[in-house]
């Protein structure tokens, strides 16, 4: 099938698929980052305590 395809819509295929990727690592990264924001608040305050 993808080797029946044009050069350009095989491109604009991979393309868009290599930016949904990129969008849904930077959600899960951005994610990961605010729990590490509350774990690391929590140790805080279990030091100041």
């Amino acid at each position: 099938m993808l080797r029946n395809l044009r050069i350009a819509p095989r491109a604009a295929l991979f393309f868009g698929l290599l930016g949904l990727t990129t969008l849904l690592l930077g959600i899960f990264a951005i994610s990961q980052q605010n729990r590490l924001v509350n774990i690391t608040d929590e140790l805080g305050n279990m030091r100041l305590q």
